[in-house]
Formats: structure tokens, C-alpha cells, sequence
């Protein structure tokens, strides 16, 4: 990747030559380039001039905003290099939108943040945390949710007078046992850009030192909560990767951790005594569902692994609650109040910059870098 050094920006209407391929890879991430074009000239000349890569100043500015990347991209004789994504893509639907822009954007924001926490503990001196990786993929279901259970001392969903406090108190169990828990549903703070629930609902990267999970919080309540779940089975696991959703046959971890969710949330037993053979399995699943605090669906998956429906009949109810899902509002649009600045980085994240800060390792330079926020305002979000 070089830099075509004749193409000098200069503070004037001088046309600048945008290298072809380089100009198309703009317009992959931008939206496309005739729709740019239509929004920067009225006329079909100033339109085609720009489809050829001849741009002003202003004009290189606006690609260059409006893909998210350096203006100085523009001027480089061969596309920067993609973004390479060092875990496992899970996900096996056929009808799988690839990972965009948005994906790679916070990925590598999160990888940032656990790189940093992982050179901290260490030079800390601080333990592996030994959950990490203690299980194969031969461990039993109930061995491993008996663990999880043991770690994270989760609280009861019974105890819980709501689905946000349920899904808020057991990041709070995670979080206390080590792992850095990231929640957004837009990229980094820029809330005009959503982060689609269809590519991906979390994403997990094991760790001794720092595991890190991050849950698409676009979702609806009741949805994240396994999600979040679901994500720590993965630790457990050592089993770092991309998700998409709760009934993946297809891919032996994802199916794994879909029980182990699965039997955390909803234990087998308590399942069992709660459900009558004859009665109507839809009436059920919603009791079961509103009393565990998870998602109709999510008690459908464990009837049918208990085997008190069919596939047949959990694709049924599935496309059912689909379709209501739908027309209910997800936990997205209220964004601002659920998931704050230091939710989308993470408190444990949050509570070492703090610590750092204050013992003079970092600066509020780097604290602002790795918050995410303008360095006058490191201080709202941190407490010494």
C-alpha cells in the first residue's frame, strides 16, 4: 500500500485524482458511489467527473466522512488492507449478511480495550482467571452450568422485579468474576449508525488474563439476556467466536452453548416440574418464559430438548413470536438509557482507567482514547 504523493490535498478547488480501485473501495463503505455522486452535483457532469475519481477538496472530505476513514485513504495508489478478524465466524445461516464496516469498526475498538486491560493486569501481577478454558466440548451440560453458577453467583430471575434489573445484575455477576462485558448497539458513540441484529447478536474473545464478551444490545431485553449467557458459555469453553442466534444446529460450539444457556436460565429441573404433559405447549412456554425472565423462544429451545415438542412445532411457535417481536419496540431505541458511555466500554474497563489515572500510568489523553470520549470530558466518566 503506497501513497500517491502527486495527489497533494491543497486548500483549493483543484481536482484531485482518486485511484479506481481505491475509489471503489470508498464506495463499497460508503453506500455506493452514484448515490454519493447524486448528493455532491446536481448536473450529470459534476456526477460523472466524481465516478471517475475526480473530486475537490470538499468532495474528497465528504467520501471520506461519509465511509468513516482518513481523507488521506484517497490518496493511495492500492486500497488499504481489510480488517482481519482473528476469531471464528459462528455463524451459519444462509442467509448471513457479511460482517460490514460497523462490525469491524467496534471489534477492533473492543480488541483495543482488552489489549490494553491484558498489558495492565500483567504488569499488575494479576492472576489467570481459571474458569477460562476449563472445560472441552466433551464436558457435561449441568458440569459446566453448575460451574458458571458457581463463579458467577447469579441471582434468581424470580427475585428480580424486572427483565432490565435481571439482565443488568447478571452483567454485574460477570463483571465481578473478571470479564470485561462491552454492550452497544451503535458504533463506538456515533448513534446514527446502528449495529444490525441480523449480522450478529455478540461476539467473544477468551482470555486467562482479560476474556471479553460484547452483546449487541439492539436487541430485544429478554433476548440479550441469553445473549449474554450464551457469550460466557464461550469463555468457559475457550471457545472464542461470532454468534447470531439461538438455534444453530449447524455449528457443534454454538449448539453446545445454546444448551448451556439454555439449562442456566431455565434449569431442566425446574422445567420439568413446571410443565404438564396434554396441556397447550404455547400457554406454557409463555408462563415458563415470563417467570424465568427470558424470551418465549428461548423456553421453546429447552421443550425441545427435553422433548416435549417437535421440531416441527418449535419452528411454529419460533416463526410465531417472530413475527410479534417484530412489531414490539427492541431495547435499541431507548440506547441512551440503557447502555451509557461506560456500558460501551465496559466498567471493568472503566474502573482500571480510573485507577491508572489517578496513579499517574496513564494520561487523560489516553484515558479519552480508550473511553471513547473528548478528553474535558474523561472526567464525568471516571471516579477516583
Amino acid at each position: 500500500m503506497s501513497v500517491n504523493r502527486s495527489n497533494t490535498m491543497k486548500k483549493t478547488r483543484e481536482t484531485i485524482l482518486v485511484n479506481p480501485a481505491v475509489l471503489a473501495w470508498f464506495g463499497e463503505r460508503c453506500g455506493g458511489l452514484e448515490d454519493f455522486a447524486q448528493s455532491q452535483s446536481k448536473t450529470e457532469l459534476g456526477q460523472q467527473k466524481i465516478l471517475r475519481g475526480e473530486l475537490t477538496e470538499s468532495q474528497a472530505k465528504a467520501l471520506a466522512h461519509k465511509a468513516d476513514k482518513s481523507v488521506g485513504f484517497l490518496l493511495l495508489d492500492t486500497p488499504p488492507r481489510d480488517v482481519q478478524i482473528s476469531i471464528p465466524d459462528l455463524r451459519t445461516r444462509n442467509d448471513k449478511t457479511p460482517l460490514d464496516e460497523n462490525f469491524k469498526k467496534i471489534y477492533l475498538d473492543a480488541i483495543y480495550k482488552q489489549d490494553w486491560l491484558i498489558e495492565t493486569r500483567n504488569n499488575l501481577g494479576v492472576d489467570e482467571l481459571k474458569f477460562v478454558g476449563k472445560f472441552n466440548t466433551s464436558a457435561k451440560v449441568k458440569d459446566i452450568v453448575a460451574d458458571m453458577n458457581r463463579v458467577l453467583t447469579p441471582p434468581h430471575p424470580t427475585t428480580q422485579t424486572d427483565i432490565d434489573g435481571y439482565y443488568r445484575n447478571l452483567v454485574k455477576s460477570a463483571e465481578a468474576a473478571g470479564v470485561l462485558v462491552i454492550q452497544n448497539s451503535c458504533v463506538i458513540n456515533n448513534t446514527h449508525r446502528h449495529l444490525d441484529t441480523n449480522q450478529f447478536l455478540g461476539f467473544s474473545v477468551a482470555h486467562k488474563i482479560v476474556p471479553m464478551i460484547f452483546i449487541n444490545t439492539a436487541d430485544k431485553s429478554k433476548a440479550k439476556i441469553f445473549t449474554l449467557i450464551h457469550e460466557l458459555a464461550h469463555l468457559w469453553l475457550n471457545a472464542s467466536g461470532i454468534s447470531e442466534s439461538y438455534r444453530n444446529k449447524d455449528s457443534k460450539i454454538e449448539a453446545l452453548c445454546n444448551k448451556i444457556a439454555g439449562e442456566f436460565l431455565v434449569p431442566q429441573g425446574e422445567f420439568l416440574k413446571l410443565w404438564k404433559d396434554g396441556m397447550d405447549p404455547l400457554s406454557q412456554i409463555k408462563t415458563i418464559g415470563d417467570k424465568f425472565k427470558v424470551s418465549h423462544v428461548v423456553v421453546a429451545v429447552v421443550a425441545l430438548i427435553n422433548n416435549k415438542i417437535n421440531e416441527q412445532e418449535f419452528q411454529d411457535i419460533r416463526n410465531q413470536y417472530k413475527a410479534r417481536d417484530e412489531q414490539a419496540p427492541k431495547s435499541g431505541s431507548s440506547n441512551m438509557q440503557i447502555a451509557s458511555v461506560i456500558n460501551r466500554s465496559g466498567h471493568v474497563l472503566a474502573e482500571m482507567v480510573a485507577r491508572r489515572l489517578a496513579e499517574g500510568y496513564i494520561d487523560y489523553k489516553d484515558a479519552s482514547l480508550l473511553l471513547n470520549v473528548k478528553i474535558n470530558k474523561v472526567s464525568r466518566y471516571v471516579r477516583f
